[in-house]
């Protein structure tokens, strides 16, 4: 029972990763994406795209724009044209969404299968043992093994989501003329 429910806590975190799209005003320079002149922690990717007319299938390459400056400083050398955008990828908050997708399938899992467990048989003769007998009703079953899914699925849901991270896409739109 309780590799069903790891495999469950872990399928639910595996989920975890999502991806949000927003549609922004394509930028009239490259000091105007705002991303690419910070030191955030976070991994940037730039989303290119094949140029009107290209009759390659690859895409083609990010050309410098004319007097960007080389030496490092500002925006780097980027044709905005060739790019539809740039992708976002943050670990922190993967790993949150995953801890909160993980605690909920883990509690789930945990409560379903403590009520699948029913309560325990009735002690037959407790002065032969001691007089000592532990009964479990389904409902008790059920509270501790959701609080250890929980706890199993938080876990592992933010190691997955750590791993798998958050990703924002932000699309160019063209401005309307």
């Amino acid at each position: 029972m309780q590799r069903h429910i790891a495999a469950l806590a872990i399928a639910a975190s595996a989920l975890g990763g999502c991806t949000t799209t927003h549609l922004i005003r394509r930028p009239d320079t490259v000091e105007q994406i705002e991303p690419l002149n910070t030191k955030a922690r976070y991994r940037m990717t730039l989303l290119h795209e094949r140029p009107p007319g290209a009759t390659s299938p690859v895409l083609a390459p990010a050309a410098p724009v004319p007097n960007a400056t080389a030496d490092g400083e500002g925006a780097p050398l980027v044709d905005l044209s060739n790019l539809r955008g740039y992708r976002i990828k943050r670990r922190g908050q993967g790993a949150l969404e995953g801890w909160g997708l993980g605690v909920l399938a883990g509690a789930v899992a945990g409560v379903a299968a403590g009520f699948a467990a029913g309560d325990d048989p009735q002690c037959m003769d407790t002065n032969s043992e001691g007089g000592f007998c532990i009964r479990f009703t389904a409902g008790e079953y059920a509270a501790g093994l959701g609080v250890v899914g929980a706890l199993v699925g938080g876990l592992l849901g933010t190691l997955i989501g750590f791993a798998v991270g958050h990703t924002d896409e932000y699309i160019f739109r063209n401005p309307q003329p």
